[in-house]
């Protein structure tokens, strides 16, 4: 992937090292900040291609994703370091996990017909749940409750450092509950599989969207499975996992509740959960050594990028749109819950082939739920 236009030396402070690619609306690079006495540290820069005054739609939408880094502390959550303007553009400087990002590890152990632990899944699962209980959690300046959306929970959005730590990325496509403007009626933002059915119904996304996409994230690391993209509902996970605790599978299930007036599990209860089937020393030193595997076997090119979701081959894209458009159809009235839900064939496929962010335009339809309107008052 190569730059619209020469790469900088510099931007701002920050003596660019290499350009990674584009995510959107934003180029993306590595850089070093440097500093007395030899201090060095790589970062992740995101800077707006085009100038505030060409389009603000783009500044606006870096500018809500550092909003929203900016309130969250917790070692899970990647960390956003600096904001600022650079010759009329908005840059975003965000931490460089050192490590790799699940999406590619699973790649990799599919590739050699391996699959990761269940005590690694455990511990990985239970970092990803925390954090995001911290950002359902968010606070605004008054004290108030105002949670924050991931709205895309995905393998790609997970990065693992080599010491085995899991950090939740990816906020691009994450909102402040009650701050930020909702979607247009019919706009998608999420990717197909893992995203929740009122997401796919262009409806108000809430922490319960990210409920459902932990869940679905869960599923298909324990199930070894992509998720399907075509509307279909995942098989049952004690069909394909018999093995596993009942009680989590349970609570696995009621995160993926299709009705989220019925999905009434938070991700601080399944952190709780996770946290009681590996010892945290465990699941890291499992996790840890998949990925010093991962490096061992494929040298350290593979850094962390997982900031940037991928771009949709042409084919793929027409293909969940259709899917889209099918889900919408399905999910206009809810369904059963899942303790009557009749085993569906298996429509899941290797987790080799990874997820895809969309943000897409679907024109509406008769059978189409109509939006929510208002602001309900979501606990987690």
């Amino acid at each position: 992937m190569f730059p619209t236009e020469p790469v900088p030396e510099k931007i701002g402070t920050y003596q660019v090292v290499k350009y990674v690619g584009h995510n959107g609306s934003a180029d993306v690079y590595i850089a070093r900040a440097e500093g007395p006495f030899g201090f060095t540290r790589n970062v992740n820069l995101k800077m707006v291609r085009c100038a505030l005054e060409d389009d603000a739609r783009f500044a606006e939408e870096l500018a809500r994703e550092a909003a929203i880094c900016a309130r969250l502390n917790h070692p899970s959550v990647v960390r956003m370091f600096d904001f600022f303007e650079y010759e009329r553009r908005l840059v975003l400087v965000l931490e460089q996990v050192d490590g790799s990002g699940l999406d590619r590890l699973l790649a990799h152990l599919g590739r050699r017909k391996q699959r990761l632990g269940d005590g690694a899944i455990f511990y990985l699962g239970g970092q990803i749940a925390a954090a995001l209980a911290h950002a359902h959690a968010s606070t605004d300046e008054d004290g108030n409750l105002s949670p924050v959306i991931h709205r895309d929970i995905k393998p790609d959005n997970v990065a693992i450092s080599w010491d085995g730590q899991a950090r939740l990325a990816g906020f691009g496509l994450g909102k402040i509950l009650g701050r930020t403007p909702d979607s247009v009626a019919g706009t998608i933002k999420g990717t197909p599989g893992y995203m929740s059915p009122e997401q796919t119904r262009g409806e108000r996304a809430t922490v319960r969207s990210d409920v459902y996409g932990f869940g679905v994230l869960l599923w298909s690391l324990l199930g070894n499975k992509e998720p399907p993209t075509d509307g279909a509902r995942p098989q049952p996970l004690g069909e394909l996992r018999p093995d596993l605790p009942r009680e989590l599978v349970a609570a696995i299930d009621a995160a993926m509740e299709p009705s989220p007036d019925r999905r009434r599990i938070t991700c601080a209860e399944l952190a709780q959960w996770l946290a009681k089937l590996v010892k945290p020393d465990a699941g890291r030193e499992e996790l840890r050594q998949k990925v010093l595997w991962l490096r061992s076997t494929r040298g350290p090119q593979t850094q962390s990028r997982t900031d940037l979701p991928k771009v949709s081959q042409p084919a793929r894209r027409r293909q969940a749109i259709q899917a889209m458009r099918t889900t919408s159809r399905r999910m206009s009235s809810f369904p059963a819950p899942p303790s009557s839900r009749r085993p569906g064939p298996a429509t899941g496929r290797p987790l080799s082939e990874l997820s895809r962010t969309m943000e897409m335009q679907v024109p509406a339809m008769p059978s189409e739920r109509p939006p929510r309107s208002g602001s309900p008052t979501v606990r987690p």
